[in-house]
């Protein structure tokens, strides 16, 4: 073998080990990757699973809140801010409370309330409704 086809083995070697090495941190990557986002969505489902049974009938108790009186009358207003439940009390036309409940983790026909306004017209019915979210 002369020098210079030992010096071309040398250089397809060490090709060829690079190119083993980059190939080892792609699937090394790409696995990371891919238990990242398993990760995500199973914490994901399991917070959607655990709020969706903490709030059990809450959507039923909106649709009957919806219907009867009128906006005017209403004492409170469920809403959403900064992606949780906020309580605006009409009255002072400001927000009295923030629940600590993520909007996204609610059922989608509650959502939907939320983003209409859920009038609320006495205190006993808020407290229902809160207690509904909370737990």
């Amino acid at each position: 073998m002369c020098e210079q086809e030992l010096k071309q083995l040398k250089k397809m070697h060490m090709i060829s080990t690079i190119g083993i090495c980059l190939f080892a941190f792609l699937c090394a990557v790409t696995c990371m990757v891919i238990s990242s986002v398993k990760e995500s969505e199973i914490y994901k489902d399991t917070a959607e699973n655990k709020y969706t049974k903490s709030i059990g009938t809450a959507s039923e108790d909106f649709i009957k809140l919806l219907g009867s009186q009128s906006e005017n009358e209403a004492l409170y207003k469920l809403g959403e801010f900064d992606g949780k439940i906020a309580i605006y009390d009409c009255q002072k036309d400001e927000i009295s409370d923030i629940l600590d409940v993520y909007a996204f983790t609610l059922p989608e026909s509650d959502r939907l309330a939320l983003e209409n306004g859920i009038y609320i017209y006495s205190d006993d019915e808020l407290l229902g409704i809160v207690e509904d979210f909370t737990g």
